[in-house]
């Protein structure tokens, strides 16, 4: 019995700790200028993004407890439950990191610049994908002008794309 409530008191402690890291990363990306290493929050997000592929089992998306239960997923739904806006500009940086050095690959297996995410088109890609393993992250991707097609007014709107 002793055994029992020691080890139901220890959960307790371990989920209490598991709550203030995810309620201090989110507030380091929601106003990272209080944060002494927080001045690059969403540039970190992106690089553990980005290193999901190499080691599954130690990224921030794996649901260790079970479906909804990674850091990553615990971190977008503090977030969104503080400032729905502030979700939706962490997440665009986010993505504008990834895709800044995305764009400076020509296929999936270039490397891309040593500056901002790092790595080759692969892992960029899988950030991408593992960016969107929270619903509300997919919906704020979505929501971003540069999304899938330029706006209809854009020059790059009328390239015709061809063999």
């Amino acid at each position: 019995k002793k055994a029992e409530d020691g080890a139901e008191e220890l959960c307790g402690i371990l989920e209490e700790i598991r709550n203030q890291v995810v309620s201090y990363a989110a507030s380091s990306l929601m106003v990272p200028d209080l944060f002494e290493l927080g001045n690059d929050a969403p540039l970190q997000l992106a690089k553990c993004l980005s290193t999901t592929s190499t080691d599954p089992a130690s990224s921030i998306t794996f649901d260790v407890l079970g479906k909804n239960s990674s850091f990553y997923y615990c971190v977008c739904e503090e977030l969104h439950s503080q400032d729905e806006d502030s979700f939706g500009t962490v997440m665009a940086d986010v993505v504008k990191h990834i895709t800044d050095s995305l764009s400076k690959c020509n296929s999936l297996l270039d490397e891309g610049s040593n500056e901002g995410v790092g790595g080759n088109g692969l892992f960029l890609t899988s950030a991408l994908r593992e960016l969107c393993t929270n619903k509300k992250a997919t919906a704020s991707l979505a929501k971003l002008p540069s999304f899938l097609l330029p706006p209809a007014n854009a020059p790059a709107a009328n390239e015709r794309v061809g063999p």
